[in-house]
């Protein structure tokens, strides 16, 4: 209790904290005896210290608060860690630093490594030490110490051998001591330790050093930097016009803004139809944001049905890294935060270790959840943060999931989170409506909803695309007639029109051709109709393997398709940017709207549509070919739509395994139902486990139990015990328990007594069958019998396993104190990954 308090934010805490913490699982009048009792002991021991110290003074209990308090004040070893480190960044100073690293003294509280109460603190200081041995290492570099500067490397590979930062600064120390073959086998060194940890290379910045002292780049000598993030943004806004009949929106993302700066969270949601200006205001609350020094991503979803999951997330982690030219400084010092399953996708970050696959819906997920918003918090600490993202309704249900748990979580620190969907969407996607629906219900998010343009905003909008002059009122009404208020409909026929020379300038007027009556598209099918007759054939050649290729493409990916030489296939891109059909988005390019895309793609032949998207599954799969990173989702649905379900299986399972990995249950559903579907004649056994396995997670334990069953029908025998275990647990979980007892039966007959660990496990399943028709007796007693069959195979998670079971048949048996010493053993052996295997027990 003293060392909880020591540790506590001004060494204090509610009662209820302290009981959660330290008595979890006696109930709440028990565990407040336990706490008085400590108190009580606390105090006599601080009174034998000193006789003449008033006990109660040191440790207050007041209004169902426990301090821990002193005259001259509560002192720690963390407080005075923490307090050196910041003197050390804020004087700059190596003296500073070296006092600072001086005063760690080993890892936090070390007799109690398993409290989980001491894990989230020891790791975060032992994170500060890392960082600042490696700021160290770098001072000393650039000081000429460069014997203090491979100690600080050094001590910082002994306690974490994966920090790549660290491995870097040796080679460079190295390098400029002028022992270049130590450099290299630092190196290489590194390559092997990545390799056998992680089963990955170094990072292209690590071979690019390697390489630079390879090759006497970097001698004794050579100066040594290494550059900080700016904390300015280096993108390039482009710039826009003023934005014209949204001011009650600006007013509410100009206030949203003025709390973020006073530190306060929140979330806006804006909404409108195809066209409205939804993106247009988001880039005016984009450039806000930026104007106001705040660190500010965006993301989009886009139309693809095999999309990776969270990848709007995944976009805005990216902007926000090019932004800063880098990664900012409090993202990179707290990049491990985040959880490798999204830092997949993010080449600009170091690599980060995965961890343990954790199998259990709502921990796993909200890890993943939990270590973005963890990750956001650090980053909002430098600045305050602004992460929007569009079109929601092309979301995923993970990325929808994700949205709303960071939305619950804005109010306590520096972040607003911003949302677009396109109205109308609600319908077809109950994700979106769930998510639409809880924010409602919790007041949680401010909603925006964008009309279309009144006449009088539609001509100003008009009159400003045309630069110069006055719009003539029937020009405007005819347009409108056509849009309705639309804007980028509007903007779309305006520009058609005057490049067409359908409208002139006289006497500063915009007017209709008084000769000919004026040809108004009567849809956007027609206005890029007109568009597309000013491409070149070779270019709307490239503009269908574009739309079919999907929102965003690389020149990479066209080179290979086509026989074209690249510089050619700039030319080519040029005339669809002049017409403002694509724009530039990095190294690759993407439609200026989705619907130019769609719109595109629904007027080729469906042959044509075929034949393009089999090729570009084609291309992409020999781009990617034994790539991690591989786009297979984008691939199996190249491979639907080309008519080729045989090529799309292998990447339909891929891309369920991916998003199974990444805790996307419902997504990892629907990849597994979409390889069995396509291809009625596979009957794979372990792709219907796969499938079962994922509809347990979410505890659907009758589609599960029943997807295990047709697992059985077509498995080798090998694999029937372990399916045939899986579908009675399940059924046990259902309440099921006559098909739960009829596998169980025919699993045990085919064990023939022999007591292995297979056996062990179906005692397990055994037990939880009598367990569920309260016949506690009996399966205490299964139990038993599989502990100490258990015990004698050294199975550990069997072993748990039985003293769970034997815990949970105590309680209703009235036998509380056995219960207790059998819990207390199943913690004893408790490993956290395992554990969460099995907790949609609901019992748990």
């Amino acid at each position: 209790m003293i060392k909880l308090l020591s540790i506590a934010p001004k060494h204090q805490l509610h009662r209820d904290q302290i009981l959660d913490t330290l008595w979890p699982s006696l109930e709440p009048l028990s565990a407040s005896a336990q706490l008085y009792k400590a108190i009580h002991y606390a105090r006599k021991v601080f009174e034998s210290a000193d006789q003449t110290i008033d006990a109660e003074s040191i440790l207050q209990f007041h209004k169902e608060i426990l301090s821990l308090t002193a005259p001259d004040g509560v002192h720690t070893d963390v407080n005075a860690f923490r307090n050196l480190v910041q003197e050390a960044r804020r004087t700059d100073s190596l003296k500073d630093y070296h006092r600072a690293v001086a005063c760690y003294g080993g890892d936090l509280l070390p007799a109690d490594l398993y409290e989980r109460w001491t894990e989230e603190l020891r790791e975060s200081l032992r994170l500060t030490l890392i960082e600042l041995l490696l700021e160290s290492g770098q001072k000393s570099v650039r000081a000429g110490y460069l014997a203090d500067a491979a100690d600080a490397f050094r001590r910082a590979l002994s306690i974490d051998q994966l920090n790549e930062n660290a491995h870097q600064g040796l080679m460079r120390v190295f390098a400029l001591q002028g022992t270049r073959s130590q450099a290299l086998h630092q190196y290489k060194r590194c390559c092997e330790i990545f390799s056998r940890e992680l089963d990955i290379t170094p990072s292209l910045e690590t071979t690019k050093l390697y390489e630079d002292i390879r090759d006497g780049k970097i001698v004794p000598g050579a100066s040594f930097s290494i550059k900080k993030a700016p904390l300015t943004s280096t993108v390039q806004l482009p710039k826009f016009a003023p934005l014209i009949g949204r001011q009650e929106e600006l007013k509410a993302a100009s206030n949203a803004l003025d709390l973020l700066s006073q530190g306060k969270g929140s979330v806006l949601i804006v909404e409108g139809m195809a066209g409205i200006g939804k993106t247009r205001l988001a880039q005016e609350f984009y450039q806000l944001s930026q104007r106001r020094g705040f660190i500010t991503m965006l993301g989009c979803a886009y139309e693809e049905k095999n999309e990776l999951p969270y990848s709007p997330v995944v976009e805005a982690l990216r902007m926000a890294i090019n932004q800063f030219g880098g990664i900012p400084p409090s993202g990179k010092n707290s990049v491990h935060l985040l959880p490798a399953e999204l830092t997949a996708g993010i080449p600009e970050f170091p690599a980060i270790p995965a961890i343990s696959v954790i199998e259990e819906e709502m921990a796993a997920r909200g890890y993943l959840f939990a270590g973005l918003l963890r990750f956001l918090k650090a980053v909002a600490a430098e600045a305050p943060v602004v992460m929007i993202l569009e079109d929601l309704h092309l979301a995923d249900d993970g990325t929808l999931n994700l949205f709303m748990y960071l939305a619950r979580n804005t109010a306590d620190f520096p972040f607003l989170l911003l949302g677009t969907f396109r109205s109308g969407e609600i319908e077809t996607s109950s994700s979106l409506a769930g998510l639409l629906s809880s924010l409602n219900r919790g007041q949680i998010a401010k909603r925006l909803a964008l009309p279309p343009l009144s006449k009088e905003q539609h001509q100003k909008l008009l009159a400003q695309n045309l630069a110069r002059g006055e719009i003539d009122v029937q020009l405007a009404a005819e347009i409108f007639s056509y849009t309705e208020g639309n804007p980028l409909f509007a903007i779309e026929m305006l520009d058609q029109l005057k490049k067409a020379g359908k409208i002139e300038l006289k006497e500063g007027t915009w007017k209709l051709d008084a000769v000919e009556k004026p040809y108004i598209p009567g849809s956007l099918q027609i206005l890029l109709a007109q568009k597309w007759n000013q491409l070149s054939q070779k270019a709307q050649s490239l503009l269908n393997v574009i739309a079919v290729a999907g929102q965003q493409t690389s020149l990479i990916l066209l080179e290979s398709i086509s026989d074209i030489p690249a510089e050619k296939i700039l030319d080519l891109l040029d005339e669809m940017f002049s017409l403002h059909l694509l724009k530039e988005a990095g190294l690759s390019f993407q439609f200026v709207h989705p619907l130019i895309r769609e719109a595109l793609y629904q007027q080729m032949s469906y042959t044509r549509r075929r034949y393009l998207h089999e090729t570009v599954a084609r291309t992409l799969g020999e781009l990617y070919e034994n790539d991690p990173q591989s786009p297979i989702e984008a691939i199996s649905g190249h491979f639907l739509k080309g008519g080729d379900p045989q090529r799309a299986l292998p990447y339909l399972i891929q891309a369920g395994d991916r998003a199974a990995a990444m805790y996307a249950h419902e997504v990892a559903i629907g990849y597994y139902r979409q390889a069995l579907d396509v291809v009625p004649s596979i009957r794979n056994a372990k792709l219907l486990e796969k499938l079962g396995d994922q509809l347990g997670m979410l505890g659907r334990e009758q589609e599960s139990a029943a997807q295990y069953e047709s697992a059985l029908s077509v498995c080798n025998p090998e694999a029937d015990s372990s399916l045939r275990r899986k579908a009675a647990y399940r059924f046990n979980l259902s309440g099921d328990l006559n098909n739960a007892w009829r596998h169980i039966v025919e699993g045990l007959e085919k064990q023939q007594g022999e007591e292995n660990l297979e056996w062990v496990r179906w005692q397990y399943i055994r037990a939880h069958y009598h367990w569920q028709r309260n016949e506690f007796r009996e399966a205490f007693t299964i139990a038993q019998k599989s502990l100490k069959a258990a015990e004698r195979l050294n199975a550990r998670d069997e072993i748990t396993r039985a003293y769970e079971m034997m815990a949970l048949c105590c309680v209703p048996l009235g036998e509380w104190q056995k219960g207790l010493e059998y819990e207390s053993q199943r913690l004893s052996r408790l490993d956290l990954n395992h554990y969460l295997t099995d907790v949609s027990d609901v019992h748990l």
